[in-house]
């Protein structure tokens, strides 16, 4: 048993995807609206009330400003480890995907990875999964509001179709830029690459 809890730690360890790498990059765009918190509580205990909410205001945008780059802190560096783990074909996408219904407070995306087209199947290979469904005019392509889409920074993309073992539904929204808005730009080009893929 002792054993088994050792592999299980080492596994956990290795893993890139982690809670720590999903708190940080939701603490640090927080911590970008604390300084204003800070200025509307003292301004709020001074009585000054119409300035304590515009302060408070401003704190919730500074933090939903910073979200745009800090939100993807440490992308870069997970995106090369796990590009030398995983091997993806040359030209596969960064992305971020997941199952429908997953919920985790601190980031939509249950697994990373990469998505390639291959002549006859599209392929998403993870840090924990792999899916690869198969090409045909019947793959069924939308969008869907995800947390990010709250703020106009991000959306998921619908792909259902078929795989070796059936139907399956993935969520997928792009990662490979800097930022969530050029990533959500990408994620509509990447959407008419897929409807050219299934139609070709």
């Amino acid at each position: 048993m002792k054993s088994m809890l050792r592999a299980v730690k080492r596994a956990d360890a290795q893993r890139i995807w982690t809670v720590r790498r999903k708190l940080t990059a939701n603490v640090l765009p927080l911590l970008c609206g604390v300084p204003f918190l800070v200025a509307a509580a003292w301004l709020w205990i001074l009585g000054w009330g119409w300035y304590a909410v515009g302060f408070a205001t401003a704190s919730l945008v500074a933090s939903a400003v910073s979200l745009n780059w800090l939100g993807l802190t440490g992308n870069a560096e997970m995106k090369r480890a796990l590009s030398a783990r995983l091997k993806p074909a040359p030209g596969a996408m960064f992305v971020g995907f997941s199952k429908p219904g997953y919920v985790d407070i601190l980031d939509p995306h249950e697994d990373l990875g990469f998505l390639q087209f291959d002549p006859d199947s599209l392929r998403i290979t993870g840090e924990r999964a792999t899916v690869t469904l198969l090409r045909s005019r019947e793959i069924g392509l939308s969008y869907e509001f995800n947390p990010h889409t709250l703020l106009g920074l991000g959306r998921w993309l619908v792909i259902q179709g078929k795989t070796d073992t059936g139907l399956v539904r993935i969520l997928v929204e792009p990662r490979e830029l800097g930022s969530l808005r050029a990533n959500r730009t990408l994620g509509a080009k990447l959407m008419s690459q897929l409807d050219a893929w299934r139609l070709a």
